[in-house]
């Protein structure tokens, strides 16, 4: 059968979305080496990566010679452009009746009944982990079968919602073939120094309030220290690879199996001689010297760690341990010399919490913190983890919300300034970083004094928006004037993307 895997273009749900990075979309990777295992043709579309606009996928898939179509859903803002997309596309696909179209993903899975609802164009949805699953439905539908019988999968049946059999998640993920790499060469001739994505784990060991990763993958599950670095072998042979990038939402995992296991691969990494530097994530209480100094040592450059809080009452509130553990954590990535180039999952804004949270969230960062970003700045805990209506979204109160608007002016006036400096160079930490800090501290005060006062009207708050607009050029100005010039983007496609950091979250 021939199979058509497709991400598309979702940088039209907001200009604030170009802040995070071009990538390989790792979960169509898998599924395409999955489906070729079992003796499918599959292309990767991925409009995103490639920057295609709706309208050019539109022509490429009714061009297409396939027999199923399967769209990614992972998250809110993917699953929206998709929706709309196959909005548009449904009359061209009339045409072609016996066309399958599938979605899947964290979304997809999450919420399927109010995605086959707002998307009838969609003949099934593949829940949760869809490996096994994907090729089973695209063998029944090749053999004319039901494909309604293939355990994993939901759809609609007489106007209502059915779901099939279960399938068991996944035992042993060194089964599973490497993820086929159709769209890395694209990656790599942009930027030879792009990082290719690698997932050496699924699911985490914690219980955060805000995360679905539990949901959709259950507890933390691993690939053993050979199977990964084969992989990352594979990558610097064929590919001449420099850079990983490690997506799993735990990387050391739970424990001293979890901290065997990372030392393990960063040992083996040595053993073979990779010449590789990689970035991973983990959770704040996973930070440990004696493991990530053996990461290092192996070629570890960054660690994205899940802090998301300066406040002790949001921690509490989404079960996330302790400031001093946080504390404790960064202040090993700074004995490492790791801290400059760390990224933080931090969650700004809250709408439970209130403007003395956003002055702890602030003081922490210029405290202990030495890289952010803008989404740092502007994260609402809704728009990360809210998935197309997975939970329900709650407003921010005014307050927050005009304090959140400042900030994004902030974040929108120095941008220009952010994507030309060297990340981790003294320059970032004491310019831009420190400067809209300032800027923001000094935002949250007026706008306090304002509500003191009860003089809160829109020509006050104008006047702040204008005041605080001025800091930020004047600081965007500064920071152009020292002549920092490190470009951090790179053509995907022959268009512009970003290489920065993402904002990815925990």
């Amino acid at each position: 059968m021939r199979v058509l895997l497709v991400r598309v273009e979702s940088d039209a749900c907001g200009d604030l979305r170009r802040m995070r990075p071009k990538m390989e979309h790792l979960g169509l990777g898998y599924l395409a080496a999955s489906l070729r295992q079992k003796g499918h043709e599959v292309e990767i579309l991925d409009a995103d990566l490639l920057n295609l606009p709706e309208s050019a996928t539109t022509v490429r898939l009714v061009e297409a010679d396939c027999d199923l179509v399967g769209i990614t859903m992972p998250d809110g803002v993917s699953a929206q452009a998709a929706v709309r997309f196959l909005t548009q596309w449904e009359p061209a696909r009339k045409r072609r009746r016996r066309l399958h179209l599938t979605a899947g993903g964290h979304l997809a899975t999450l919420v399927a009944r109010k995605v086959l609802v707002t998307a009838p164009a969609l003949n099934s949805i593949v829940l949760y982990e869809g490996e096994e699953t994907l090729p089973e439905l695209a063998d029944r539908l090749a053999e004319d079968r039901d494909w309604r019988a293939t355990p994993g999968i939901a759809y609609q049946a007489d106007g209502r919602f059915r779901e099939s059999a279960p399938r068991s998640r996944l035992a042993d993920l060194d089964e599973l073939p490497f993820p086929a790499r159709d769209t890395l060469p694209a990656l790599l001739s942009a930027d030879p120094n792009a990082p290719a994505s690698v997932l050496s784990s699924r699911g985490c060991h914690r219980r955060c309030t805000f995360c679905s990763v539990r949901s959709f993958f259950g507890s933390w599950r691993s690939r053993s220290p050979s199977n990964v670095v084969d992989e990352l072998e594979a990558l610097t042979r064929d590919f001449s690879v420099r850079r990983v990038d490690f997506h799993d939402d735990n990387f050391v995992g739970p424990g001293e199996r979890g901290r065997e296991r990372a030392t393990a691969i960063a040992e083996q990494i040595r053993k073979r001689r990779l010449d590789l530097r990689f970035r991973i994530m983990c959770s704040a209480d996973a930070v440990s010297y004696d493991v990530l100094s053996r990461l290092v040592d192996a070629g570890l450059y960054s660690v994205f760690v899940g802090i998301e809080s300066g406040s002790q009452a949001r921690l509490s509130a989404y079960r996330k341990g302790t400031i001093q553990q946080n504390v404790r954590a960064l202040a090993v990535l700074d004995r490492l010399g790791l801290l400059p180039k760390c990224e933080i999952g931090f969650i700004m804004f809250d709408p439970a919490g209130n403007l003395k949270e956003i002055t702890e969230n602030l003081a922490f960062l210029r405290e202990h913190v030495r890289f952010i970003t803008p989404m740092t700045l502007i994260n609402q805990l809704d728009e990360i983890y809210s998935c197309f209506g997975a939970r329900p979204v709650v407003a921010l109160p005014e307050p927050l919300h005009l304090l959140r608007e400042l900030f994004m002016l902030i974040v929108r006036t120095t941008r220009d300034a952010f994507d030309h400096l060297e990340i981790g160079s003294p320059d970032h930490t004491e310019t831009w970083r420190l400067g809209v800090i300032d800027i923001a501290s000094r935002a949250v005060s007026s706008l306090a004094n304002l509500l003191d006062r009860r003089n809160l009207t829109n020509d006050s708050y104008q006047a702040l928006a204008s005041d605080i607009r001025r800091q930020a050029q004047a600081l965007s100005d500064t920071i152009t004037l020292t002549g920092v010039t490190t470009p951090s983007t790179h053509s995907v496609g022959g268009l512009k993307g970003e290489t920065s950091p993402a904002s990815r979250r925990k």
